[in-house]
C-alpha cells in the first residue's frame, strides 16, 4: 500500500496502553492514541528516526474477560512533538484480524478501568511464570483490573505471569493471568487478562473488602 493511501485510510481515536521495543532492544511505556488498520500513533518518551523497525505490545480494551495483548512488527514513518507514526509491517500490514474486530476505541469501558476502586493495602500474594515456581509478592495497589507489586523475582516488561491471591472464603484458589506491564526500580504494574467472569466477580469483591473500614 502507498504512504498516501496509508494515510487515507480511516482513523480512529484511542487509549490503548503500548510497550513499545526499539531497534536496541530497549523496552519504553506510552500509549496509542490514534489507530487505523494499517498503523498507530504513540506517545512514549523517546524519538526514533524513520525507518526505524520496532515492536509494539497492545492491551486491547475490552470486557475483562476478553482483555488481549497483540504484538506486532512496525516501521517508524515520522517522529514530531505529537507522538510516532508506525506503519504496521506485520500480518500483511495490517492489525490482526482480531485487532480490527476491536478497532473502534471503547473509551466507556477504559475509563471504567481507569476509575475503578483501587485498595492501596499491602496484601502478600504469590507470583511466578507459568508452570514455574510460585514466589511472595506483596501488592503496593489492588484493582479489578490490575496491580502494583513488589517483589523478589526478575520481571520483564509484556511477559505473562500467575497471579495467586490468598483465600477469599473460596474454597478454590483465585489464580490470574497477567501481564507485566511496567518494572521500574522498587515496583512493576500488572494488567490481568482473560479474566473469566466469575473470578472478576471475585476479584472486584475482594478488592470491595479490602476497602471496608
Amino acid at each position: 500500500m502507498a504512504p498516501e493511501d496509508r494515510r487515507g485510510a480511516q482513523r480512529a481515536r484511542a487509549d490503548w496502553p503500548v510497550q513499545l521495543q526499539t531497534p536496541q532492544g530497549e523496552t519504553v511505556s506510552g500509549h496509542v492514541f490514534d489507530v487505523s488498520t494499517t498503523g498507530v500513533r504513540v506517545r512514549v518518551p523517546l524519538e526514533l528516526a524513520a525507518d526505524s523497525p520496532v515492536v509494539l505490545r497492545m492491551t486491547l480494551p475490552g470486557p475483562p474477560d476478553r482483555m488481549e495483548v497483540v504484538a506486532v512488527a512496525g516501521r517508524v514513518v515520522r517522529s514530531d512533538p505529537e507522538g510516532i507514526a508506525v506503519d504496521l509491517v506485520s500480518a500483511g500490514g495490517s492489525l490482526p484480524e482480531r485487532a480490527i474486530r476491536r478497532q473502534r476505541p471503547r473509551l466507556d469501558p477504559w475509563e471504567t478501568r481507569r476509575r475503578s476502586q483501587r485498595a492501596y493495602v499491602p496484601v502478600v500474594v504469590t507470583l511466578g511464570h507459568a508452570g514455574g515456581a510460585q514466589v511472595p509478592a506483596e501488592t503496593v495497589d489492588l484493582s479489578a483490573f490490575g496491580a502494583r507489586i513488589t517483589t523478589g523475582l526478575v520481571l520483564r516488561a509484556g511477559e505473562q505471569v500467575d497471579v495467586r491471591l490468598p483465600p477469599d472464603g473460596d474454597p478454590a484458589p483465585l489464580l490470574l493471568r497477567a501481564v507485566v506491564w511496567e518494572v521500574d526500580d522498587r515496583s512493576a504494574a500488572l494488567v490481568f487478562v482473560n479474566v473469566p467472569a466469575p473470578d472478576f466477580e471475585r476479584l472486584t469483591r475482594f478488592v470491595s473488602a479490602l476497602l471496608e473500614p
